[in-house]
């Protein structure tokens, strides 16, 4: 039934650029609302049994709505990184080494203050 009257509205609405006829332009508006009804409830059906076939439901509808809201996920890999200005690492073990120095110098140099301040 939806398949029929999709075809006729789609003959009324080919029929608009070959005649000017004010029935046929008013028709276009609900022609362009079923259409968008349609593609909606598709997107419904499809997205519903993505959601069902999947195995982490949170996430696959995680995934629709970065779909939908065109957003992509986030890239959070560090690619490279630039030590004292001169340096820049692409090394993937060595950024990791270099960044957990960083943090153990300042951990230590963290413990050294807190020394100094409770023996004086």
């Amino acid at each position: 039934m939806l398949l029929g009257r999709f075809q006729r509205t789609r003959g009324m609405y080919c029929l608009h650029f070959r005649i000017e006829c004010s029935l046929i332009k008013g028709h276009d508006k609900s022609y362009c609302k079923l259409l968008s009804d349609v593609i909606k409830e598709a997107k419904r059906l499809n997205y519903d049994t993505h959601i069902i076939n999947f195995n982490y439901t949170v996430k696959s509808m995680w995934e629709i709505v970065m779909l939908e809201t065109g957003r992509k996920a986030y890239n959070d890999n560090i690619h490279s990184l630039n030590v004292d200005g001169n340096n820049m690492i692409r090394n993937q073990q060595t950024v990791a080494g270099t960044s957990n120095n960083c943090f153990l110098s300042v951990a230590e140099n963290l413990i050294i203050h807190i020394v100094i301040l409770i023996v004086i």
